[in-house]
């Protein structure tokens, strides 16, 4: 009975403890790592696919881990997000095509890939100057 009433005990006191760090970082705007989180943020860059195609993009990272982006005056809500310190890896369009990059500097740029074969680079910055906030 007396381990019944520590157990309880124990999972009443863990229950009300304070979010472990690291669930604070992934909540929060920065990272312990002062990195900043995308939740939330507008972006716009340069994507580059090694077809020779260019196009000026615009993103909107949900803080449902939608992603919305637009280019060419088209917009799509059909993209997803996900954020692991500096690591950020959307996909497009079902998995179309998959962007892994890396936030530094007040930016994000890296490479991409997609069904057809075709990779490329992107880098965007924050929208408006904002920071990226």
């Amino acid at each position: 009975m007396r381990l019944i009433a520590s157990l309880f005990v124990a999972l009443v006191l863990f229950a009300a403890a304070p979010a472990p760090a690291r669930a604070q970082e992934v909540l929060g705007t920065v990272s312990a790592d002062g990195v900043a989180n995308v939740s939330g943020t507008r972006w716009e860059g340069q994507v580059n696919w090694s077809t020779g195609e260019q196009r000026y993009w615009t993103l909107y990272f949900r803080p449902d881990g939608v992603l919305e982006y637009g280019y060419a005056g088209s917009s799509y809500d059909n993209g997803r997000w996900l954020q692991n310190d500096a690591l950020v890896v959307i996909h497009t369009n079902r998995y179309f095509a998959i962007m892994t990059g890396t936030l530094s500097g007040g930016g994000i740029s890296g490479t991409m890939h997609n069904r057809r074969g075709s990779s490329g680079a992107f880098s965007f910055v924050p929208q408006g100057g904002d920071g990226g906030k």
